[in-house]
């Protein structure tokens, strides 16, 4: 592919390996409410993986972030049929032999033939063909397409800039004219095909739709009493499109269907007392149009609402077989990846030491998680690599975290999500929250970190307020920070236990108005905790660093103060699929992924938030209806239902 810009060439490697992690037949069977749902996250016999089975590097990387969306990743092995891999989860023995003394990855001659015999592709992504085969969304008609259009040749010479972006499919502004009906295919195009696709799937085959799989409270199979609420969105597709399937996107058309096409489609059903009534029950779509109506616009109930803004999520900014563009979530996993590394974890000379203190931490990050359902809790990276490693294990962490969270009194099972985008002054605000109650509840400093952001957390929660909240006692939880400052701290660039906000996200700017009201209010008052921390410390002969310190990006430094949105980029249209540093890719359209009219929420679904149920937001709680700039929506990003914990979601 020749010269590329680094960064273009790490975002054009990860859409590579999302297409060569996935079933090689495109064929989805899982059909809907079946039984053997309920019984799917139990488990089967393993899958057994051999020396000679094991992917390249670039598919364990897909497949690793894939299985760090642990909702997502249970409703894609239900839907394609993959239950001894779910079983299995990562097979760390055959991998550790694998490694060479060096820790670098590196299978046996017999395993690369075995890949590139079964799949057809070559065994190093970057020696694999330059283009793709890419079907008309129109007329079928395969087209040859280049996987990218930036670069230069590698004998080239001059002095030429070989470009950030470009109209490849891997590309950030992808265009590529059919061959044989002359219509432009675009990312915004591909996303509607996936959905018409898939309710032809539906419609003819009677297999089940991406995001109506698991139920939006509990992230579970639902039971016999749930499954109506949770297929619903695919008799409202059905209705929506039956009629149009074959002929929704033609070439004769001056303007070709968007997602905001099918939103108004949906809005229009949803919209009268008869249209609801007949995707709930298609054959009493007779009764309620000869019943009288009151002009009241119909009220779905909650799981309904979210279900149908949790589906279309499946489909904004993602044209992938996937619950979710694994694309941009491998981008923003790289981030922690990044500090991971940077922290020497893997050659610490007391790893067993600190790796046990890692999971007692984690441990209570669970409780707080499960005790405390409505708020979203927050991990710290030493937390948050324990809680990677514990999804890694699919099964063994859908049993342990829907048990857990059962026990408790009046409770029911749910299955902790691992959020894959929070917007990021939500994230900071919460991590304040996770550290004040980590501090009350056990007496020991949460966020173990000398940087300006902890150090100001550090002060806020030196003076708690509401004495329900702080059991420890005010003078306990002073004497722990005191003790923690007072130690030899870790210079900031070390500092394991700051937040880890590899998912933190900008809020779109059509919705930001009042979120960015909130944030400057909490920042105000953190900037307040700030210069407090500062003057305190140099009472006590201690100097606090600067707020912008602790991050660096592509071997530069620069300022950031707390958990701001990440990666950063270069260009806007630099990376495939969605951006992975915002709600929303910047430049799309202001109406993009808001909800359906009937089908809104008190939620951030339509941002690629948690969607609130088992997530940050409150579940029950005016959970429809709202057509409001901060209510949900249809939503841009897989994740659906379930926060970043979300509190036992």
């Amino acid at each position: 592919m020749g010269f590329v810009c680094s960064e273009s060439r790490r975002s054009l490697s990860a859409v590579v390996a999302g297409h060569r992690w996935g079933p090689t037949d495109g064929k989805r069977s899982a059909r809907q409410g079946l039984p053997r749902w309920v019984e799917f996250p139990n488990g089967t016999r393993d899958f057994s993986w051999t020396e000679d089975q094991l992917p390249p590097l670039d598919v364990l990387m897909i497949w690793h972030t894939h299985m760090l969306n642990p909702r997502c990743y249970l409703e894609d092995s239900m839907l394609w049929g993959q239950r001894e891999l779910w079983t299995t989860g990562m097979p760390w023995a055959i991998l550790n032999k694998a490694l060479d003394p060096k820790m670098a990855y590196s299978p046996s001659s017999e395993c690369r033939m075995n890949w590139e015999t079964l799949t057809g592709v070559k065994w190093e992504n970057e020696l694999g063909a330059t283009t793709k085969i890419v079907d008309c969304p129109a007329c079928k008609q395969p087209n040859d397409v280049a996987w990218t259009t930036c670069g230069l040749p590698e004998t080239y010479k001059g002095v030429a800039d070989p470009g950030l972006t470009g109209n490849g499919y891997g590309d950030g502004d992808f265009k590529q004219t059919c061959t044989e009906c002359g219509i432009v295919v675009t990312k915004s195009l591909l996303f509607v095909a996936n959905l018409v696709r898939d309710t032809k799937k539906y419609v003819e085959n009677d297999i089940t739709m991406p995001g109506s799989v698991l139920h939006p409270e509990s992230g579970m199979p639902p039971t016999p009493d749930q499954i109506a609420d949770v297929i619903l969105p695919n008799h409202l597709a059905k209705q929506a499109l039956e009629s149009q399937l074959d002929n929704f996107i033609d070439s004769s058309m001056e303007n070709l269907p968007s997602m905001l096409t099918i939103k108004d489609l949906f809005s229009k059903i949803l919209s009268t007392e008869q249209g609801v009534s007949s995707i709930r029950d298609p054959n009493a779509q007779a009764a309620a149009s000869a019943s009288p109506s009151n002009g009241a616009r119909p009220r779905l109930k909650s799981t309904e609402a979210v279900q149908i803004r949790k589906m279309m999520s499946r489909y904004w900014e993602n044209h992938s077989i996937f619950a979710l563009d694994l694309v941009a979530a491998v981008m923003r996993q790289g981030t922690f990846i990044e500090k991971a590394v940077r922290l020497n974890w893997l050659f610490s000379p007391v790893l067993r030491q600190s790796m046990d203190r890692f999971c007692q931490k984690y441990q209570r990050f669970l409780l707080i998680m499960h005790e405390d359902s409505m708020h979203l809790c927050v991990p710290t990276l030493d937390v948050d690599l324990v809680w990677h490693t514990h999804q890694l294990a699919p099964r063994a962490y859908y049993k342990s975290t829907t048990t857990h969270s059962g026990k408790l009194a009046l409770r029911k099972p749910k299955f902790v999500d691992h959020n894959d985008k929070v917007e990021e002054s939500t994230l900071a605000r919460s991590f304040e929250r996770t550290s004040a109650t980590y501090l009350a509840k056990f007496g020991e400093v949460y966020s173990e970190c000398a940087c300006g952001f902890c150090e100001a957390i550090h002060h806020k929660n030196s003076f708690p307020k509401g004495p329900s909240l702080f059991s420890v006692g005010k003078n306990k939880v002073q004497k722990a920070i005191h003790d923690f400052q007072n130690a030899q701290p870790p210079p900031p660039s070390e500092g394991t236990a700051h937040i880890s906000a590899h998912n933190a996200n900008e809020q779109p700017p059509t919705r930001a108005y009042i979120g960015e009201y909130i944030r400057k209010a909490w920042e105000l008052k953190l900037d307040e905790s700030y210069d407090r921390a500062v003057k305190r410390a140099g009472k006590k002969g201690r100097k606090l660093p600067s707020k912008g310190e602790y991050y660096s990006h592509w071997g530069r430094k620069y300022f950031i103060y707390g958990p701001q949105s990440a990666p950063t980029f270069l260009s806007d249209k630099m990376y495939s699929g969605s951006s992975p540093s915002s709600m929303v890719s910047p430049g799309a359209d202001p109406a993009w992924a808001t909800c359906a009219i009937g089908a809104c929420g008190q939620n951030d679904i339509a941002a690629g938030g948690c969607g609130g149920p088992g997530g940050c937001v409150q579940w029950g709680n005016n959970a429809l209806g709202n057509h409001g700039i901060l209510t949900g929506g249809i939503g841009t990003v897989a994740g659906g239902a379930g926060g970043c914990g979300g509190g036992g979601g």
